[in-house]
């Protein structure tokens, strides 16, 4: 009876013992479990679409709302310069899907109008639309070519790849050591942004980006390497059997970065969480600075102005009130509205004794602008929320129905759709 007894407490013992262990394990086993599912489906996901797919989104939005004109830009075939002919029209589809991205948003697609000049003759584009033609004017062009650098495929000894890309000081130096056996393949892409009327590089109108694959193991997974123009995307992207992503990628990455530098604009927003810093436009911009007018300065401050108002401020009004809010600074209203609200971000940044005719207070205010959604800061939300009652800009009597929209923090295109219509 005794060994009986011992016997059920030892069991019952062993049962709680065993429960309390079970469960936890158990817990950790189904989070590993999801956490793998998630990561396959992830990798899935890379293999057919881009980590820039809302980027390009934003971007357009973004841009284009902050324009105070309409761009024609004609996109022109790529000069290849590789071994491979299926290539070239392959990043010239990948640029042109790019594109349908880029004016996704309807503020883009109001201000954004590409034209595919592969497809048509260069000259019957290149005039001015007029009442008797639909005709388009391109005032803009984008060209480029595809060079190929690399291609080591079957030896086994250790190298060293020192590749040089860029232009004049804005190279960039990025030694990677490899091994042969690894299979390597070096492309780059070099885009520019031409004036059509002049046939004349836009300043800063230009890229030149390198595409380093590096095979991992064994079967078709590769990692994939950006270097070009005063920044280095290291081995941040992990792709699944999918050389054709990393073309994507670069296509789309140099596209951004094109028309970001053509209107200078801190375009590496768009990509949040990635370490680029293109010291080239800063170092443009500040070179540039003293050479402006008093107009031109303006000009910059009412594209930054229009930005915070368009995240900050418009959400709060409503919109027959932010329809009819301009920041033209061709109008008084405009200008007015842009010192406005470069006076609440003086008050905000404690900056009421800056001299904003200098480079120091406007690249503060530039760096820090929400382009693409990004940053976000709090704090400057809630003052302009408790403030918002004694915050008045001046109203013109024409509504315009992309001032109505105000930019989502969530990316979100219903409520322009639905002003739009």
């Amino acid at each position: 009876m005794k060994n009986l007894i011992k016997f059920l407490i030892i069991f019952l013992i062993s049962l709680i013992l065993l429960n309390s262990c079970s469960a936890p394990n158990y817990d950790r086993l189904a989070r590993e479990e999801l956490y793998k599912r998630e990561r396959g489906n992830i990798e899935k996901i890379f293999e057919t679409k881009t980590k820039l797919e809302l980027p390009l989104m934003t971007f357009g939005r973004d841009f284009a709302y902050i324009q105070q004109k309409r761009y024609f830009i004609g996109v022109y075939p790529l000069l290849n310069e590789t071994n491979s002919k299926a290539i070239n029209p392959k990043i010239k589809r990948i640029m042109l899907s790019a594109i349908v991205k880029l004016s996704s948003s309807p503020i883009a697609s109001s201000k954004l109008i590409f034209v595919d000049v592969n497809l048509v003759n260069d000259d019957f584009f290149i005039v001015k639309k007029d009442n008797f033609s639909n005709v388009p004017y391109i005032s803009y062009g984008i060209e480029g070519s595809i060079t190929e650098y690399e291609n080591i495929i079957e030896t086994y000894n250790d190298i060293n790849v020192d590749t040089t890309v860029g232009g004049g000081s804005t190279t960039t130096d990025a030694g990677i050591s490899f091994n042969k056996s690894a299979g390597i393949r070096i492309l780059t892409l070099d885009l520019n942004f031409i004036n059509k009327k002049y046939n004349v590089l836009i300043p800063l109108g230009y890229t030149s980006n390198s595409l380093v694959l590096k095979r991992a193991g064994k079967g078709n997974a590769f990692y994939l390497y950006i270097l070009g123009n005063g920044f280095t995307l290291g081995r941040d992207i992990y792709v699944i059997n999918s050389t054709s992503f990393g073309i994507r990628f670069l296509t789309e990455f140099s596209l951004i970065q094109l028309l970001g530098r053509i209107d200078n604009l801190p375009y590496w927003h768009c990509l949040k969480g990635e370490n680029i810093k293109d010291k080239l436009i800063v170092e443009y911009m500040r070179a540039e600075w003293n050479k402006l007018n008093k107009k031109r300065k303006l000009l910059r401050y009412s594209k930054i102005a229009k930005l915070y108002f368009g995240y900050y401020v418009a959400p709060r009004l409503p919109v027959e009130v932010r329809g009819r809010i301009t920041f033209d600074i061709n109008r008084q209203e405009g200008v007015n509205n842009t010192i406005k609200m470069i006076s609440i971000l003086k008050k905000f940044y404690r900056m009421d004794k800056a001299d904003f005719n200098s480079f120091n207070p406007y690249y503060f205010l530039w760096k820090n602008s929400p382009f693409c959604s990004y940053p976000y800061d709090e704090k400057l939300d809630t003052f302009i929320m408790k403030n918002i009652d004694n915050i008045k800009f001046e109203t013109v009597d024409k509504f315009d129905p992309i001032m109505a929209i105000p930019l989502s923090w969530e990316n979100g295109y219903i409520t322009e759709r639905t002003i739009l219509k």
